[in-house]
């Protein structure tokens, strides 16, 4: 269970990082390489521990948020252009930018707890039907 925490956050973190300049494209060559690399370290130890699960679960995460942090950063800079289109020459201008920054901070956050509230409700999900199944034995 430690192993699949290490992979989630750190797909996590590195989701954010890649997707800081709202490119999308860069999530699935990013997470992949986070991903493999970190899996190089795992061993399988039955039945706790499965690393080509744990990979695939970090493949997930990573690309949701990195994806998540990409779509939002850009509804960022898109309101930016519209501030500064709206507040040119003015005061308020520099306001925008405050605003853009708050957006931008916002971000990783919110995507990492959408991924974090996910992957709980898919862990809730597995081990009730595990106790479900036990219990029809």
């Amino acid at each position: 269970m430690n192993t699949f925490g290490i992979f989630l956050c750190a797909a996590l973190l590195v989701g954010a990082a890649i997707a800081q300049n709202g490119n999308e494209a860069l999530c699935g060559d990013g997470c992949k390489l986070l991903c493999q690399t970190t899996g190089s370290l795992c061993v399988d130890v039955y039945p706790l521990i499965n690393c080509a699960a744990s990979e695939a679960a970090c493949m997930g995460s990573c690309g949701q948020t990195c994806s998540c942090n990409a779509k939002c950063l850009t509804d960022c800079q898109a309101k930016s252009k519209e501030c500064d289109e709206q507040n040119k020459n003015t005061f308020n201008e520099v306001l925008c930018k405050g605003k853009v920054t708050a957006c931008q901070s916002i971000c990783p956050l919110s995507c990492a707890g959408q991924a974090l509230a996910q992957n709980l409700q898919q862990a809730l999900g597995q081990a009730l039907s595990g106790v479900t199944a036990a219990a029809g034995q």
